[in-house]
């Protein structure tokens, strides 16, 4: 009897530390999307928490409350996530541009859309002002798509149809409302840089 009641005793002292200590989870889901909870719906990676949810004072540990710290959390986290993009990885090719117009659509953030070939010297010279830390730094906001329209059908429609495009290297900046500008190539990475909006 004892050990059951020491038992019963530890298990509500544990429910109630544990609803005074729950925090929200925040998942990023397969498709993009962010879910908002405990548990993570599958294949979801962790990317934070927000604020605790545990209640202030005695008495009562009530799921209203829990529940209102729950929206309000959310809520916090929701404008948090607008325009927090940040990646130094690059979308390749046609495939890629397709994800990187859906990964726009969760993040608003501008996109920079790069048609190369292998054999441009002028390209070269781009990656070369890409890599500077200046411009790194600038574009881990920026979704990045990398497009050689020599490797398939769907690259060159994208080069030549969609983009209108003609020459290399030939770079696009695609803002999160729509609509596309052309934008030089050139360096230093002050320069390239002031085409991009603050």
């Amino acid at each position: 009897m004892r050990k059951s009641v020491k038992v019963a005793g530890l298990a509500y002292l544990a429910a109630v530390s544990f609803a005074h200590s729950q925090s929200i989870q925040k998942w990023v889901k397969p498709d993009g999307g962010i879910h908002f909870g405990e548990h993570p719906p599958p294949g979801s990676k962790l990317v934070g928490e927000t604020e605790s949810l545990g209640t202030s004072g005695g008495g009562d540990v009530g799921a209203k409350s829990a529940e209102q710290n729950s929206r309000a959390a959310r809520r916090a986290a929701e404008k948090q996530d607008v325009g927090t993009y940040s990646s130094a990885s690059w979308y390749e090719g046609a495939a890629g541009y397709a994800d990187a117009l859906q990964r726009q659509k969760s993040s608003h953030a501008p996109m920079l859309v790069y048609f190369r070939t292998d054999w441009c010297p002028h390209c070269r010279n781009f990656e070369r002002l890409l890599e500077s830390a200046a411009v790194r730094s600038r574009l881990a906001s920026t979704i990045k798509v990398r497009i050689n329209p020599e490797l398939g059908k769907a690259e060159d429609a994208l080069f030549k149809g969609d983009f209108g495009a003609a020459g290399f290297p030939s770079v696009f900046l695609v803002p999160s409302g729509g609509g596309r500008t052309r934008i030089s190539h050139s360096g230093p990475p002050e320069a390239f840089l002031a085409q991009f909006p603050r």
